[in-house]
């Protein structure tokens, strides 16, 4: 029927939407989502060491991609050992990396066409990552 909006015929402007935008920012708001959630000495040595820069915390307000994000710069190596030397701080961005990469590619398997069942199965999946995975 012309003009029912029902999940069925909704879905392909989703799945649309979110190949083209949803599928790099998700990562991007883990990744930042986690930022959060670390405590004051970790986050104040992260700026001071250059590890986190007014880049990473800002790069959704343009929507880039995740790939934007995981950038390079001259000051990589020089934050990286900063990072090294700090096992807690590593252990955590070593995580959140690998758990924005698990985010992306759960996100590249949104099913292409609807299916009621293979889409509630995925998006409980997508939302087990972002409610168990981020330390509380």
């Amino acid at each position: 029927m012309k003009g029912e909006f029902t999940a069925k015929t909704l879905y392909p402007f989703a799945y649309k939407f979110w190949k083209k935008k949803g599928i790099n920012m998700a990562p991007i708001a883990f990744v930042k989502l986690l930022i959060f959630k670390l405590n004051h000495a970790q986050l104040d040595y992260a700026f001071d060491k250059g590890i986190l820069t007014w880049r990473e915390m800002s790069i959704t307000a343009d929507q880039h991609s995740i790939f934007q994000f995981l950038h390079w710069d001259w000051g990589l190596p020089k934050r990286g050992v900063a990072l090294v030397r700090n096992p807690g701080l590593l252990k955590i961005a070593g995580g959140a990396l690998l758990d924005a990469l698990c985010v992306f590619a759960l996100g590249a398997r949104l099913p292409k066409k609807y299916n009621r069942r293979k889409v509630i199965k995925w998006a409980k999946r997508y939302d087990w990552l972002f409610q168990h995975r981020l330390p509380k």
